[in-house]
């Protein structure tokens, strides 16, 4: 799991470092050590990390063929299913099961 965390990581900087938005660059890279415990909890099952590589190739596609509003689409929907993840399973990691 953790070459996935890291992989994960390597994409989101590539995507944030080719997106010509200096404002998003310097926001992600002052917030991004808050982020990793977030990130295993969202990545936390073997189905989310498989979903998320999936998510992530479509992405990817999408940017690839610079279909900018079909790349936007799916980042969002990816965002907010992570942040539901997220807070579902945020009392599980921070003080046990329920």
């Amino acid at each position: 799991m953790t070459s996935f965390i890291e992989t994960d990581a390597r994409l989101h900087r590539l995507l944030i470092d080719n997106s010509s938005n200096e404002y998003l660059r310097k926001m992600i890279d002052k917030y991004n050590g808050k982020f990793v415990f977030f990130k295993v909890v969202d990545l936390s099952r073997i189905e989310r990390a498989k979903e998320a590589y999936f998510v992530h190739y479509e992405i990817f596609k999408a940017v690839k063929e610079k279909k900018e509003a079909l790349a936007a689409k799916l980042m969002a929907e990816h965002i907010e299913n992570a942040k539901n993840i997220i807070l579902n399973n945020f009392h599980n990691y921070t003080f046990g099961k329920k």
